[in-house]
């Protein structure tokens, strides 16, 4: 589901932690922005939502085909697919299915892959970017042959 305009600005911030992990450092947000209080009600909100997802990864994540994500190169697969799917979740597409789903699912397998040393969800997270890629193709290939106008009328039947 697009946020808006406040999708890019996540977005950022999303691919500056994998940024930060691909290059080896700490996979934390800046000291200025850790600081930034949010309101309660959409604290307690996000924390609800980080324990159900964690506890439902928690079913399916474990230590598998280890060797993909484990040191440096690891630390750069996995940072990488974090900036990569961060990078396709920050165009602003609005109203089209798919355009969040991919790449918000390869930021998430990714995380995971490397929190849990589990390779295999490395390799969903590659296939989730690849589908992504191709969804945001086929929009291109489409506003570019039927034009936009076009595009943003069958928008709503999609």
């Amino acid at each position: 589901m697009s946020l808006g305009p406040v999708t890019t600005p996540a977005s950022a911030a999303i691919a500056l932690l994998g940024w930060r992990l691909a290059r080896g450092g700490r996979a934390a947000l800046p000291d200025r922005l850790l600081h930034v209080r949010l309101p309660e009600p959409v604290h307690r909100a996000m924390g609800r939502v980080l324990e159900a997802v964690l506890a439902r990864a928690a079913r399916f994540a474990r230590a598998r085909h280890a060797r993909l994500v484990e040191g440096a190169r690891g630390r750069r697969l996995c940072g990488g697919g974090i900036v990569l799917g961060a990078l396709l979740l920050a165009v602003p597409v609005p109203l089209l299915p798919l355009t969040n789903t991919f790449p918000a699912l390869a930021i998430l397998c990714f995380a995971l892959a490397w929190t849990h040393r589990d390779g295999l969800l490395a390799a969903w997270g590659g296939a989730a970017l690849a589908v992504s890629a191709a969804v945001f193709a086929a929009l291109g290939t489409g506003a570019a042959v039927l034009g936009t106008e076009a595009v943003r009328r069958l928008a709503p039947w999609a």
